[in-house]
């Protein structure tokens, strides 16, 4: 048998409760439980790593050192007996500290580099729109003919529309079937109806919008994206196989 197809050595990994926990029992937890997501995260992390490695990307000395700080902190480690101490408890060791706080690091470092202001704003320019914003009123009912009685009421002037839930969203994240309505209305149109997931209806009545604009907030929140689209492609490219 290949060292491909070796099984997990179900060597003890933790103990706890009167229990011990093998190393098979983590990897299945990693593979099919809830820790499948941890499982995405981390081959993300690593994955977004080694696209700043390649590209030549790396942190220094004291930007390393900076992060080792800020991580300590955050872990209310302040004084080095309490670092080798917390280091003791979980078995871990120092280079493997650097190593992950490194990466996470460097990843931060690289997304500037990597996905520039100059292709930020060409996104934005092409996607302009997906990014506006609007204030409403969600109004639910259980059913379509009762969601389009109370359309038709308020249109007439027959009510007043009261008791809805406000919401704020950008264009992407309005329900797909309204989207182009709900951006296309003045202030108090109303726009709907649209069948949730669980069966019932809803109506939106739009009391604001507004174009977007580039500001700080935004051109991370594509910076993020545009990143993410990277390591997609990457996995896309190389995805999961699992060697154990």
């Amino acid at each position: 048998m290949g060292d491909e197809e070796k099984k997990p050595t179900g060597a003890a990994w933790v103990k706890a409760g009167g229990i011990i926990i093998a190393l098979d029992a983590v990897l299945i937890d990693l593979k099919i439980g809830i820790g499948a997501g941890f499982l995405d995260q981390l081959v993300r992390r690593k994955t977004a790593a080694a696209i700043a490695a390649k590209r030549g990307i790396s942190l220094s000395e004291d930007e390393l050192e900076e992060a080792l700080a800020g991580f300590y902190s955050d872990h209310d480690l302040f004084e080095p007996e309490q670092i080798d101490q917390w280091a003791k408890s979980l078995r871990l060791e120092e280079q493997a500290v650097r190593e992950y706080v490194g990466e996470t690091a460097l990843i931060e470092h690289a997304k500037p580099e990597l996905i520039t202001d100059a292709q930020i704003e060409e996104r934005f320019a092409s996607e302009r729109y997906e990014y506006a914003h609007a204030e409403a009123e969600v109004f639910g009912f259980s059913t379509v003919g009762e969601a389009k009685e109370f359309m038709l009421a308020v249109r007439e002037h027959e009510i007043t529309p009261e008791g809805g839930t406000q919401t704020q969203l950008t264009r992407r994240e309005a329900p797909e079937e309204i989207a182009a309505m709900l951006f296309a209305a003045e202030p108090g149109e109303l726009a709907g109806p649209v069948e949730t997931d669980d069966g019932s209806c809803e109506v939106y009545l739009l009391s604001h919008r507004e174009e977007a604009v580039l500001d700080d907030r935004l051109r991370e929140e594509i910076r993020d994206k545009m990143f993410d689209e990277l390591i997609e492609a990457e996995l896309t490219r190389d995805p999961i196989k699992f060697l154990a």
